[in-house]
């Protein structure tokens, strides 16, 4: 979002026009992480403010203009910066331990596998009975899918 708006701000050279958005980080847990994000977004408030400080000037130059994208590369840089510690700290799919490598001759877990399968194929038998009912054709396309489905998980158990 951030990078979308810098690169809206660079088009307002050119005569666009786009809405900033607001972004908050009150709402971290780790009080190092919000201050590293809270650093970052005010050196970036400081840099949009000093490229303002470019526009309100009376006569616009080329160097000032390099000098503005040479604000924007920096604001760039800031902007991945950030977004790479909000990964970092928002990430909440990480696991909390490394997974098992298996090794030659361990074998598949099939018992905490089979009964998922079967509650599975209870429902989804019980969804095509209910289906054929209303519908034939919708109930004949239902279990071909389902049956596919059966198919795909046989070969990868296989």
């Amino acid at each position: 979002m951030l990078q979308y708006n810098l690169d809206n701000c660079r088009r307002l050279l050119q005569g666009s026009f786009s809405g900033l958005a607001n972004i908050t980080v009150d709402k971290w847990k780790d009080v190092e992480s919000r201050q590293k994000l809270l650093t970052g977004l005010y050196h970036l408030k400081f840099v949009a403010e000093h490229i303002l400080e470019h526009i309100n000037e009376e006569n616009l130059d080329n160097e000032t203009l390099r000098e503005m994208h040479n604000h924007m590369h920096d604001m760039d840089k800031i902007i991945e910066k950030f977004h790479k510690q909000v990964e970092v700290v928002a990430f909440k799919w990480k696991r909390r331990k490394e997974l098992p490598i298996p090794i030659t001759g361990s074998e598949v877990p099939v018992g905490s596998l089979i009964i998922p399968v079967i509650i599975d194929c209870i429902i989804d038998g019980f969804v095509i009975g209910l289906t054929t009912s209303i519908s034939f054709r919708a109930g004949f396309i239902l279990s071909l899918a389902t049956s596919i489905e059966v198919l795909f998980l046989k070969i990868i158990i296989i």
